[in-house]
């Protein structure tokens, strides 16, 4: 297991597994993206794809850009299309071949969003489903 917080954390990766072909940083955070373009390896793709505050940036040494030929690269939500991707997931789902209910860790009720949000802060949970439906005496009507 690798600390990111340790300053020598890209030396052990890549001392230990060498530079990948592809790194995907998910967090947003410039110390993250600085790390992910580290252990990117020569010709390799760094794809950051955590949406950071307006004030973060990142800092390349642009030498080493161009002579490792190394490629970064943004990706806004998958670079989805929401009318043509949402259908064909929930069809993958209803046919049990995206199985998003391993990622689920809790489902709560409304009066428990306060609860969600502090779970999803501290990091306790991965993807917490708020269901307003959860404790209601009636179901909304099935979607058929």
């Amino acid at each position: 297991m690798y600390d990111a917080r340790k300053p020598d954390c890209a030396e052990l990766i890549l001392d230990e597994l060498g530079g990948a072909d592809f790194v995907f940083e998910m967090s947003g955070a410039s110390p993250a993206v600085r790390l992910a373009y580290q252990i990117t390896g020569r010709g390799g793709t760094m794809v950051t794809a955590g949406l950071p505050g307006p004030g973060q940036r990142m800092e390349l040494p642009l030498a080493d850009l161009v002579a490792t030929e190394r490629a970064v690269k943004g990706s806004y939500m998958g670079s989805a299309s929401p009318q043509r991707d949402i259908p064909r997931y929930l069809d993958l789902f209803r046919a049990g071949r995206l199985p998003v209910d391993r990622l689920r860790t809790a489902t709560l009720n409304l009066d428990e969003i306060n609860e969600a949000f502090d779970r999803m802060v501290s990091g306790i949970s991965v993807r917490d489903v708020v269901d307003p439906w959860q404790d209601a005496p009636t179901q909304p009507p099935a979607d058929d």
